[in-house]
């Protein structure tokens, strides 16, 4: 067991009420000057080793002063559930040294008297105070013509010729004006040269387009942590909703429809549910929630794992699972794809066997299956695919928002009101010219809020009752292990878990650990309240701490064969928030602290995350997945 806690379980279906305290509490207390001047983000050098005098913040005590120096070091307990092995229990004593000379340096550099109490605006670095009616008329996605100008951020998706196609926000007769100039803006810029446009940044603006004739995408945004980094996010947002696209069409349907008519509405191809999809994509990677409002209900997903998985270079997020479970999960993967059935006698078929003829009497059930995902909330559990072919992070992404959206499971409990699914999908970076077929069944374990989602994935569109099949002896394997059945729900559970209460790292109070080489990533679980509108400012919160910790200026030394990535990151709100990031080849840290932590604290925790992520990695991340 890993705690007694109980699991905090999935950020909720949210109802809008009154506001109440949570995790990373309101945004009141930021001082505007820090945001915009080089105060707040102190994004430190190695260029000084002086001692200085750190400000120590923890709740209840206050502010207490004391002096390091650069000797300073502690070996704290091992986590109780799992002692690391010695050999990875420290770093190397010159490294250690050198991360205390590291935040020494710049907590030297930085002014912490300040204490301030005037209100700020994460989405616009402004004294303006964000409240559900400035999430209202700033945020939220409306149809509507009026207040169209007052959104922070927009998605068009238009044709070659100007024909709108879908917009985050606006009416018709407000698109057709922003189409018009902006198909003539980036016309202009292209004609009678061999360049593509793509940007205009100015004054807290920036336009992103993405030219994928006969489509034009593009992405308008006054969101501040958006604009803190390059091109490279706005542009991979734009390429998660154009391969959307492609999913529902396929490229040779998009350009077909163009082919005689560059004036084609294309809206004609698309579902309602298609365009919901799309304000669900935008939204999530924007601001880090959606509206999921239905005839009955008003409410809101709030989930900023879409947006983090953007900034990690299209990192996907792998369910926490012991590596034996996981192995024998994959076992079963393997087995399914060797497993043969009998053939009627009618569809036995003759073949050569020596000099005699014989009949084959049996095939191989799962011949036609490519790839294979277990699902837990939309973490990926267990993973099959060919040796020769392996399915990218975006386009897993996407298989992922498709699931999401077509199979909203975990409302019911009863397997007889959940029908299997099978519908094709393109997925454009495997093959944009055709469509896969997705077969979709959920299993319900015991003492697990959600159920497990089995994806079975066939290039034939005529396997669905192979893929029945094999969906059906793949959940008898697992019911029918002991401990599979037994051992499977607790872990998954488990995964709710904070991690930094389990590894006893109190002034962490969140972080991400990213493989590198397999572009996975583990999230520590984030603790909602109730109340929709802070756990909707709590969300765009927390990813501005970390696209300001990824953006700030970073120092890279050479430890040992191997080169360390290094910023540290200070913002001076009212009770202090730290950030740190710490990556190598082989990993990526993100780490943010509650108040203005020592190095001592600081590196002496960080190092405890990264040792244990890598000692337990199989455990953290299914890697390549098996092959077959």
């Amino acid at each position: 067991m890993i705690s007694d806690d109980k699991p905090l379980g999935r950020p909720p279906m949210l109802q809008s009420k009154k506001s109440t305290h949570s995790f990373l509490s309101s945004t009141a207390g930021l001082n505007p000057a820090s945001f915009l001047g080089t105060d707040a983000t102190t994004a430190v050098t190695l260029a000084s080793s002086d001692q200085a005098e750190i400000a120590i913040f923890e709740e209840g005590l206050g502010l207490a002063k004391t002096t390091l120096s650069r000797s300073s070091r502690s070996v704290s307990p091992q986590p109780s559930f799992m002692v690391l092995p010695p050999q990875l229990a420290l770093d190397p004593l010159p490294f250690v040294e050198l991360l205390h000379d590291f935040v020494n340096t710049s907590i030297a550099k930085t002014d912490d008297t300040y204490k301030g109490s005037k209100p700020f605006n994460i989405l616009t670095e402004t004294e303006e105070d964000i409240d559900e009616s400035y999430l209202e008329e700033k945020v939220h996605i409306s149809k509507k013509g009026e207040g169209f100008t007052a959104k922070l951020k927009q998605f068009f998706i238009l044709s070659s010729a100007g024909k709108p196609i879908y917009s985050m926000n606006g009416d018709d007769d407000v698109l057709l004006g922003y189409s018009g100039l902006i198909t003539t803006i980036v016309a202009s810029f292209e004609d009678g040269t061999d360049l593509l446009f793509r940007s205009i940044s100015q004054n807290g603006f920036r336009m992103v387009v993405m030219n994928k004739s006969p489509l034009i995408l593009v992405a308008i945004s006054r969101v501040s942590y958006e604009l803190m980094l390059d091109l490279k996010l706005l542009e991979s947002q734009l390429s998660s909703v154009y391969n959307y696209l492609l999913a529902v069409l396929s490229a040779p349907v998009i350009t077909k429809s163009f082919h005689n008519r560059m004036n084609y509405d294309l809206r004609r191809v698309l579902s309602a549910q298609d365009l919901k999809t799309l304000d669900i994509l935008t939204s999530m990677l924007t601001f880090g929630f959606s509206d999921t409002t239905d005839d009955e209900n008003k409410s809101y997903t709030v989930d900023p794992s879409m947006f983090i998985s953007s900034l990690l270079d299209d990192a996907v997020q792998c369910a926490r699972l012991s590596s034996t479970l996981r192995a024998k999960l994959d076992d079963i993967f393997v087995s399914c794809k060797r497993l043969k059935v009998n053939l009627p006698q009618s569809e036995a078929t003759p073949f050569l066997q020596g000099k005699l003829y014989t009949l084959e009497t049996t095939k191989l059930l799962a011949s036609d299956l490519l790839f294979a995902f277990l699902i837990y909330d939309n973490k990926i559990v267990s993973h099959l695919h060919p040796k020769t072919h392996c399915l990218e992070n975006k386009d897993i992404s996407t298989l992922l928002l498709m699931l999401s959206q077509l199979s909203p499971a975990g409302e019911s409990k009863n397997v007889q009101e959940e029908p299997d699914l099978w519908f094709p999908i393109c997925l454009a970076r495997f093959n944009d010219s055709g469509f896969l077929h997705c077969y979709v069944r959920h299993l319900h374990l015991p003492n697990l809020s959600r159920p497990l989602t089995l994806l079975l994935l066939s290039g034939n569109k005529n396997s669905f009752f192979e893929m029945k099949q094999s969906a059906n002896y793949i959940f008898a394997k697992i019911c029918k292990s002991k401990t599979l059945s037994s051992s499977l729900p607790e872990e998954l559970a488990q995964g709710y878990l904070p991690l930094t209460s389990v590894l006893k790292t109190p002034q962490v109070k969140h972080f991400i650990y990213k493989r590198r080489k397999a572009n996975q990533y583990i999230m520590d679980p984030l603790t909602f309240s109730k109340d929709t509108f802070e756990n909707i400012v709590d969300s765009m919160f927390i990813l501005y701490l970390y696209t300001a910790l990824s953006s700030s200026k970073s120092e890279e030394v050479r430890v040992g064969a191997s080169m360390k990535k290094l910023t540290y990151t200070r913002w001076h709100l009212k009770e202090g928030f730290t950030g740190f990031l710490l990556a190598d080849e082989k990993y990526e840290l993100y780490c943010l602290c509650k108040g203005f932590v020592t190095s001592l604290v600081l590196i002496e925790q960080s190092l405890r995350i990264v040792n244990w992520c890598e000692n337990y990695r199989k455990r953290l991340f299914i890697g390549p997945g098996v092959q077959f």
